[in-house]
């Protein structure tokens, strides 16, 4: 037999033996020569892709990828290695036979993972048929809340002096299968912060949380809290927002005058002036300019800190009038500047 006869028997015996490991795939496992498919030339992979849907934190994902030796000698698994920490395999490290079906079993553990957001990870597999060729295996998962929470933003409003502010914050069950839903507790507050269950209904938390200014930093930071309920155990982000109120009001709160134009200008001046008042919980913030728009029929005065009046500089050009005054404010202990806007109508009726 001529060396040309001998490679040309090798190839037809190589080509039988696979076709028969076609035929043989029909019992036991379905490996299927599709796009999850996942083909070398010693090991199929049923699918080298597992997509977990959705899933909340604290989940038990697990997986098992099944592949089949199609070679003719046995095959061992090396080593796995994974991307992340978070990633945990097992499988058998003795040696596959030919024909034979063995797996790779993937869990994703997901408790330090913070949701929403979508995780995609990739395993990677060596077989010592080829010790330098990893075959990657990629899992992935949508990881969302199990509570959703109103307002998304804890934000605090503090007047001048005050010592404590508070606010409300409702914790919702967003997913069905977290089993009973009771109101949790919330752990991991910082110390100037105190929280209080004030309400419970089969889908809903509300709580009633307490800041304490003088301990507080400058810039609150988003917090990390700790909900723990029946079925649930969960990190929940929640951004703490420090707002400075001045607690303060106009009286009368909008400026509305009706003029007859047959008047002088000078009476008119008179007839339209509007005197207004700065009322505030704190005793440190003044009145310390007013704001009118270029080419403004209205005129402003200070009168004292508290104190001021909205009349006109001439006669109105129409009928109606209408703009918007800003009343700019001072707090002299912090030098923090507040914009308060007034509304200012002016009608005038006759001719000239």
């Amino acid at each position: 037999m001529t060396k040309r006869q001998v490679r040309f028997l090798i190839r037809g015996t190589s080509l039988i033996v696979a076709v028969l490991a076609g035929f043989y795939w029909g019992g036991g496992l379905s490996f299927q020569h599709d796009k999850a498919a996942y083909v070398t030339s010693s090991i199929v992979f049923d699918a080298a892709h597992h997509n977990f849907g959705d899933a909340r934190p604290g989940a038990k994902l697990e997986h098992s990828f099944k592949f089949r030796n199609i070679s003719q000698h046995r095959i061992k698994i090396l080593r796995v290695s994974t991307t992340c920490g978070c990633i945990a395999e097992r499988s058998k490290r003795s040696e596959v036979a030919p024909g034979a079906d063995e797996e790779i079993r993937i869990s994703l553990r997901t408790d330090d993972l913070v949701p929403p957001q979508h995780v995609t990870k990739e395993v990677l597999v060596y077989f010592d048929d080829n010790k330098t060729k990893a075959y990657a295996l990629h899992i992935e998962v949508n990881l969302k809340p199990s509570v959703s929470l109103d307002p998304g933003v804890l934000a605090f409003s503090i007047a001048p002096g005050a010592r404590t502010s508070t606010a409300t914050l409702t914790v919702r069950r967003e997913m069905l299968d977290i089993g009973i839903f009771k109101a949790g507790n919330i752990h991991n507050l910082p110390p100037y912060l105190s929280v209080k269950k004030i309400q419970e209904t089969d889908n809903n938390s509300v709580y009633f949380f307490t800041l304490d200014v003088e301990k507080a930093p400058a810039n609150l930071e988003s917090q990390r809290l700790f909900y723990k309920s029946a079925g649930l155990e969960e990190l929940v982000t929640v951004p703490l927002q420090r707002r400075v109120e001045f607690g303060i009001a106009l009286n009368p709160v909008s400026y509305h005058q009706i003029i007859d134009r047959k008047d002088n200008t000078e009476n008119l001046k008179v007839l339209a002036s509007q005197n207004f008042q700065l009322k505030q919980s704190g005793d440190d913030l003044k009145v310390e300019r007013i704001e009118l728009k270029e080419g403004s029929v209205f005129s402003g005065q200070i009168i004292d800190e508290k104190n001021f009046s909205i009349t006109i500089s001439r006669k109105p050009p129409q009928r109606l009038i209408a703009e918007q005054i800003n009343v700019i404010c001072t707090q002299t202990s912090s030098g923090l500047r507040l914009s308060l806007p007034l509304e200012a109508i002016l009608i005038a009726k006759g001719e000239d």
